[in-house]
């Protein structure tokens, strides 16, 4: 009963610490997003890069402009933190509510689009998610 108790503390103890410091999960943008070139094995990332009957496959996007798409994202997706917008990339990262893992995700002038997290194996289909919330509110 007491290995119980202890152990249900210490899961607390790190759930509160990675709450009240979001910036413990921070990741930096995983190598090869800008390009589509991510890690075939893991499962945590969608793709426009990819051919249609691959697994991380998602339709590219409706963009009119990169422009007009930031402001649509930033009024009706809040979640989402731009971190850079010219004429050719989007890019932006959401961090998970309780656990503040940080999604990436990059938007191309001609619709393309990758989103990848940063840790783990999986996104329990999060980054999906996102794409499709984006498409269907912005595009």
């Amino acid at each position: 009963m007491k290995i119980m108790i202890i152990i249900v503390l210490l899961i607390g103890c790190v759930v509160g610490v990675m709450y009240l410091f979001p910036q413990i999960n921070f990741r930096e943008m995983p190598k090869g997003l800008l390009d589509g070139q991510l890690p075939e094995a893991k499962p945590n990332w969608v793709s426009s890069f990819v051919a249609a009957d691959n697994a991380h496959y998602i339709a590219p996007l409706k963009v009119e402009t990169l422009a007009k798409l930031s402001v649509c994202i930033q009024s009706k997706v809040p979640e989402v933190t731009m971190t850079q917008l010219n004429e050719s990339n989007l890019i932006a990262y959401r961090q998970s509510k309780v656990f503040h893992f940080v999604d990436w995700l990059v938007i191309r002038s001609d619709g393309n689009v990758v989103s990848s997290a940063t840790m783990g194996r999986s996104d329990f289909g999060k980054n999906r998610e996102l794409i499709e919330h984006i498409r269907t509110a912005c595009c």
